[in-house]
C-alpha cells in the first residue's frame, strides 16, 4: 500500500509521460521522461517512494507525447503548427491571416550516454497526436501515427508511415589552401559541408575533377578531429564569451583563423583582408571533450541540418602541368 500510494504521488508531481527504455539485449532500465522541460532518464526509489531524475541532454524537451526505436538510442516525437500564423498586409495595408500547416517529426540520437541535438526526421501531411515505431531497417523506418479527428466522438485516424533513409550531404563550396602546388603532390582543400538527410554522416570520399569533368583522383574524408576545421559554425571555445579576434580571408563557408587580437590594432593596409568577429556564447553551444571548437557533435559526426568545414588533401597527378580549372565533388557516403 505504501509503494501504490508513493507511485501516485510521483506521478502526479512529475506530470508527463514515461516511456520505458528497455533498447536491444535490454541494456537499459527504467524510463525516459520530460523532466523540467529537459530529457532525463528517471529511475523509481523504492526506499525513497519517488521517482529519480538524470538529465540526458542539453536541449529543450518539453514533449509530453514521443517515442524510442528498438535499439533505445532513437527518440522521436512530432511538433506542429495548424491554423493562423503570421499576419501578412496585402498592397494597402489591410492585415491578413496566413494559414500555416507543418507538421514534422523530429528525432534524437544517443552517443556515450547523452542526446545529440533534435533534427528533422521527415515532414507530414497531416498532424499527429500519437506514434510508435514498429520496424527500423537500413533503408526505412515504419511509423503509426494517430491523428484526433473529433475528440467529443472519439474520432481518430491511424496512418502508417514509412520514412526512407535520405543520405544527401551538400558541398556548398570549396577552397584550395596554396595556389601553387607540384604535380605529383597533394593539394589541400578546405570544403563546406552541409547534411540535408535525415541520418549522422561518418564519412565519405571526396574526388578531384579536372578541366575535362573527368575525376582525376579521390581521398577519403573522414570527420574527425583532425579533418574539422576552425569556422563560423565550429568556433574555437576562446572565442566564445565575447572576446574579439581577427579572422582571415573567407574560404569555403568559413574562415581561416590568425591569432587573436584586438580589431583596434589592426594595420589598415590590411582591412581588405582580414574581419572581425565577435562570438557570444550560445545557450546550447558546448566545447568537444579537448575543449578545443563548440558546436560539435560527441563522436565528431555530421548531424542532420548541421554544417562544418574539413580539410581534405587530394593528389594531382603527376603528368599535370600549368594551370587547371578544378572543382570537388562528395560520394561514397558512410553514415549511422
Amino acid at each position: 500500500m505504501r509503494v501504490r500510494e508513493a507511485t501516485q504521488m510521483s506521478v502526479e508531481e512529475h506530470n508527463s509521460m514515461l516511456v520505458p527504455w528497455i533498447g536491444k539485449d535490454r541494456r537499459y532500465t527504467g524510463y525516459l521522461t520530460s523532466h523540467d522541460e529537459k530529457l532525463a532518464h528517471a529511475v523509481f526509489n523504492r526506499e525513497a517512494g519517488r521517482l529519480e531524475f538524470t538529465q540526458l541532454a542539453d536541449f529543450d524537451f518539453n514533449v509530453k507525447s514521443f517515442c524510442i526505436d528498438s535499439t533505445g538510442e532513437f527518440i522521436y516525437w512530432a511538433v506542429g503548427r495548424n491554423g493562423v500564423g503570421e499576419v501578412d498586409y496585402d498592397a494597402q495595408g489591410n492585415a491578413k491571416p496566413v494559414q500555416v500547416t507543418d507538421n514534422r517529426i523530429m528525432a534524437t540520437k544517443l552517443y556515450k550516454g547523452t542526446y545529440c541535438d533534435p533534427y528533422v526526421l521527415c515532414n507530414m501531411r497531416h498532424p499527429v497526436d500519437q506514434m510508435c515505431t514498429f520496424a527500423h531497417g537500413s533503408s526505412t523506418m515504419s511509423l503509426l501515427t494517430v491523428t484526433i479527428d473529433d475528440f467529443a466522438n472519439s474520432l481518430a485516424s491511424l496512418w502508417y508511415t514509412e520514412v526512407p533513409v535520405c543520405v544527401c550531404p551538400t558541398m556548398l563550396s570549396s577552397t584550395l589552401l596554396t595556389p601553387l602546388v607540384s604535380a605529383g603532390e597533394s593539394a589541400e582543400f578546405h570544403v563546406t559541408i552541409r547534411n540535408d538527410g535525415n541520418v549522422h554522416i561518418t564519412k565519405a570520399t571526396v574526388a578531384l575533377i579536372g578541366d575535362d569533368g573527368q575525376e582525376v583522383s579521390t581521398a577519403n574524408l573522414e570527420f574527425s578531429k583532425d579533418t574539422l576545421q576552425a569556422s563560423v559554425y565550429n568556433p574555437p571555445a576562446e572565442t566564445a564569451e565575447g572576446k574579439v579576434m581577427t579572422i582571415g580571408p573567407r574560404f569555403a563557408g568559413g574562415y581561416s583563423l590568425g591569432k587573436p587580437r584586438a580589431a583596434e590594432t589592426e594595420d589598415a593596409s590590411q582591412k581588405d583582408i582580414l574581419q572581425t568577429l565577435t562570438l557570444f556564447t550560445a545557450e546550447k553551444a558546448y566545447a568537444d571533450e579537448a575543449g578545443d571548437l563548440l558546436n560539435v557533435e560527441a563522436n565528431y559526426e555530421l548531424a542532420p541540418g548541421k554544417t562544418a568545414v574539413y580539410a581534405a588533401k587530394l593528389p594531382v597527378p603527376a603528368d599535370w602541368s600549368g594551370t587547371h580549372q578544378v572543382s570537388l565533388k562528395i560520394k561514397d557516403v558512410d553514415y549511422v
